[in-house]
């Protein structure tokens, strides 16, 4: 005689819970659009009551911030030693410049300088082959100076005077000349560039540059391939210079050999170290508060270069990991401090304090 047996529910299994660190499955897009969201937040606000000088002075700063964060890109996550990104920088606007002859957009212009870019610096990482470090840095600037000295002898660079005359052109039936359709052309693209830098920091590729920089032998030895790693990452740095020395042209309407020079390289470093680079929002904050005070100095009749050269100082010396560094460290310090004052006292025994 059989049986009937009741049949059991399975119990219900409650998911685990999330550790602390764990990020939900939109936060990731969140981060990386969140650069596009900021330049957005920023055109609007400093497009109010400015004048045409003003606007001219914060799209310069605006290309100078996507040409640090690539910098910091491979100076900082990849680990590669350079002094010649003006050489990309320069290369991107020129580009837009000798573009300016035939029938492009300005975002046309803009892309293909940044494609000219990263082919230079492709060129130029092929001695990643014999020499890492400090020669690899050298054999940077001297081609960084090697192109400068081109653009002098070389007719179709127009040699001292550059290249003027450059035409924006237009975008989607928008005339870029019009001071209003270049302000949030110049913030668009530079937003999109840092959203796509942030998603590269954040990606798989990000995480085996930061391995190479830590440990190379160690990532050989699993595998991965040091050079050509190095190669690309020192070749998308190119990219996104060049893609800022094009907008860059297209502000200022002119080109000139000054854009190659040595002093550009070591500018864009200094703006990379005083912003910070541990972190991605270092690297153009450091570069909006160089133009930013450079413009006041120079409006108030300073000595540029000195108070520069102090403030710099003072940076490396008390705060190596720069403004956002210390910014950074007096946060976690009150947040210390209102932790200390928000935690109850622990009762004193008597046992302890009674002498006898």
């Amino acid at each position: 005689m059989k049986k009937h047996m009741t049949p059991v529910r399975p119990a219900r299994v409650r998911p685990a819970p999330r550790p602390p660190g764990h990020r939900g499955r939109w936060t990731r897009p969140a981060l990386t659009a969140t650069p596009l969201v900021c330049c957005v937040l920023l055109a609007l606000v400093l497009y109010q009551g400015r004048s045409s000088s003003g606007l001219f002075v914060w799209e310069i700063a605006a290309t100078y911030v996507l040409f640090a964060a690539g910098t910091k890109f491979v100076f900082a996550v990849a680990g590669v030693f350079t002094f010649g990104q003006a050489a990309a920088f320069g290369t991107g606007a020129y580009t837009v410049a000798l573009l300016g002859r035939i029938p492009v957009s300005g975002l046309q212009a803009v892309l293909l300088a940044g494609c000219a870019a990263a082919l230079v610096c492709l060129a130029v990482s092929t001695a990643m082959l014999r020499t890492t470090g400090i020669g690899f840095a050298m054999v940077t600037l001297a081609s960084g100076q090697v192109l400068n000295q081109l653009t002098y002898k070389v007719h179709t660079f127009g040699g001292e005077n550059g290249l003027p005359g450059i035409v924006p052109g237009r975008l989607f039936g928008l005339d870029l000349t019009l001071q209003r359709h270049l302000w949030w052309y110049v913030f668009l693209v530079v937003g999109v560039c840092l959203a796509l830098l942030a998603a590269l920091e954040r990606s798989q590729f990000g995480a085996t540059l930061r391995g190479l920089r830590d440990n190379p032998v160690l990532a050989e030895a699993t595998g991965v391939p040091v050079v050509r790693a190095r190669m690309t990452a020192f070749a998308v740095a190119g990219f996104f210079g060049g893609v800022a020395g094009g907008l860059l042209a297209q502000v200022q309407l002119s080109v000139t050999p000054d854009l190659l020079d040595f002093s550009v390289s070591g500018t864009v470093i200094v703006m990379c170290l005083l912003g910070g680079t541990p972190w991605f929002v270092g690297a153009p904050l450091g570069a909006v508060i160089y133009i930013w005070g450079q413009q006041r100095l120079a409006d108030g009749g300073q000595n540029v270069l000195l108070w520069t050269g102090l403030a710099f100082l003072a940076v490396v010396l008390f705060a190596p990991d720069g403004l956002t560094g210390l910014a950074v460290q007096g946060a976690r310090g009150a947040g210390a401090r209102r932790d200390r004052r928000g935690r109850p006292r622990q009762p004193r025994d008597d046992a302890e304090g009674d002498p006898s």
